[in-house]
């Protein structure tokens, strides 16, 4: 009974992991790629490497966020 089980793995796997590739690989990925881009949509993204982190780690702002963020998370 269990040997034709096994040939059906793949089935039952495949939806699982379509569904997790869709719902997170993609937009998880396509989410890093966006972070080196300057866009006002997705369509018309260009890529700029990697000022957008530096213009953040240059921003006092966001030093003060970072901060009161952990502090709330270890909280």
């Amino acid at each position: 009974v269990q040997k034709p089980l096994r040939r059906l793995a793949p089935v039952f796997i495949l939806p699982t992991f379509l569904a997790f590739f869709i719902g997170f690989v993609w937009p998880f990925l396509q989410g890093i790629y966006l972070s080196f881009c300057k866009f006002n949509t997705p369509r018309d993204a260009h890529w700029v490497g990697i000022s957008n982190y530096m213009k953040v780690f240059q921003d006092a702002g966001f030093a003060h966020a970072f901060w009161n963020t952990a502090a709330f998370a270890v909280v």
